[in-house]
């Protein structure tokens, strides 16, 4: 296994700072927040992504994941003003360029969301439509997964499983934020079983501990919450799972958290201790 970090955790921050204190904390990898004025995006241009392929490079990282916030199994297109759009259509072309941009930056993964049912449908109504989203997308290059994360309503192994099987392009996977199939109740055995360790692309590592009379989770270091992190890590350790655990640092939803620059050596020191033989 290798540790990565997404830039999720300061959008502001820039990404020549980013590479230096990753690199400085022994990272092997670094997930790119795939958004207008955050990091990259589909619209940068040929200079612009050869710049940030090369600044990676430099120092000895590799571009793991581009994350889009394309929203696959959403029906309700938001218009063509809109750079995220929620119909069939407009995913599949926004994921083609992602999938484009991940190849220009060297990136073997671009992650996506299923987001929220549209209201009045199903999983089963739903599941087709997300499945030939990630179908369209993985065909655009066989090289780069599509990698769906477990998130929103489709938080277990279970579900993303069905998708998998129903998109059959072998770089169709799942991306396996831990905090999904736990807040949907699913034990860390039962999400692995479902996808199929080689199915699973990367992971989303971070943790979180409820606070007494409060609504939501205390984000924290990872090793300080009670998200399963440590038991994903080796459930998949033991069946021969050798990808990414990439450190999510959420500090640009909670500002009580600290920078990322002080979460990146805490969670590398602990997973590192987890990943050990």
């Amino acid at each position: 296994m290798k540790l990565s970090f997404s830039t999720l955790g300061n959008p502001t921050k820039p990404l020549e700072e980013f590479a230096q204190q990753l690199s400085a904390a022994g990272y092997e990898g670094v997930e790119l927040r795939g958004r207008q004025g955050a990091h990259v995006h589909w619209q940068d241009s040929p200079a612009r992504r050869q710049e940030v392929r090369k600044l990676f490079a430099d120092v000895g990282m590799e571009i793991v994941s581009v994350s889009s916030y394309i929203m696959a199994a959403n029906r309700d297109a938001r218009g063509p003003d809109k750079p995220d759009h929620r119909d069939e259509a407009g995913n599949i072309e926004e994921l083609k360029r992602f999938v484009d941009l991940a190849s220009d930056l060297g990136a073997r993964n671009v992650r996506i969301f299923g987001g929220r049912l549209t209201p009045g449908e199903t999983h089963e109504d739903a599941i087709p439509r997300l499945a030939r989203v990630m179908q369209a997308g993985a065909k655009a290059n066989p090289g780069i997964n599509i990698a769906l994360e477990a998130h929103d309503d489709w938080g277990t192994g279970e579900l993303l499983g069905r998708v998998l099987d129903l998109a059959a392009m072998p770089n169709a996977k799942a991306l396996l934020d831990v905090a999904g199939p736990k807040h949907a109740g699913e034990t860390p055995e039962t999400t692995v079983r479902h996808l199929r360790p080689e199915r699973i692309a990367y992971l989303h590592v971070k943790d979180a501990f409820p606070m007494p009379g409060q609504q939501g989770e205390y984000e924290c270091f990872i090793g300080a919450g009670d998200w399963p992190v440590e038991e994903t890590i080796a459930l998949l350790k033991k069946a021969g799972w050798s990808g990414y655990l990439n450190v999510e640092w959420e500090a640009f939803y909670h500002d009580y958290m600290p920078p990322c620059e002080v979460a990146m050596v805490q969670a590398a020191e602990k997973l590192r201790q987890w990943m050990a033989p």
